[in-house]
């Protein structure tokens, strides 16, 4: 197997659907009162962003799943903020814990932030953010995930060059944005 190929694989594991719950699941391990509302507003989030992606992918309007144009990327953004918003305003609707609504606030901002990195600057990996995101949910369950979250993220960032998805400053503008909310989760 060639390395573009390992990079795909990679890639497709290291996705931000697959790492952000699993993420949230290995950090509320203790605390499952938690896990119900927090998975139920990221997997909800998500499966809004997959059924809008995946329907214009369908149609031809998207070139690829990853949506890999920086120019088809904004109306993505703008679905992805407005559901993480709302999952946001259910989590207080519903007085879910303080640290929950904040996680879920730090995501809308993230994707926020991209929207903007986006339109003004570089197609930043949100791959490569949400990775180092997650290396921050898992901070207070234990150093040594987030080490390996944190390490995980370093190999996500190399698949998306090798793959062809990203350039090397793209990856680097999305650890770094990831890396600054990965410090608001771990600081909570």
């Amino acid at each position: 197997m060639d390395a573009k190929n390992v990079a795909r694989i990679v890639s497709i594991v290291g996705h931000p659907f697959v790492l952000v719950p699993l993420a949230i699941v290995l950090a509320t391990r203790d605390a499952a009162a938690s896990r119900g509302p927090v998975l139920g507003a990221v997997l909800g989030t998500m499966a809004v962003l997959a059924v809008y992606v995946l329907r214009k992918w369908r149609r031809g309007e998207l070139t690829d799943v990853d949506v890999s144009s920086r120019e088809q990327r904004p109306r993505v953004f703008f679905i992805g903020i407005a559901s993480s918003g709302a999952a946001c305003v259910a989590m207080i609707a519903t007085k879910q814990a303080p640290g929950v609504i904040r996680g879920t606030a730090i995501a809308c901002g993230v994707l926020v932030v991209m929207f903007l990195v986006n339109r003004f600057l570089l197609k930043a990996s949100l791959h490569s953010a949400f990775a180092a995101i997650a290396a921050g949910i898992v901070w207070r369950a234990s150093p040594l995930l987030t080490l390996a979250f944190a390490l995980v993220a370093l190999i996500v960032g190399w698949s998306r060059v090798r793959y062809g998805r990203h350039t090397a400053s793209e990856v680097v503008a999305g650890l770094v944005i990831g890396s600054i909310a990965a410090l608001g989760f771990a600081a909570g």
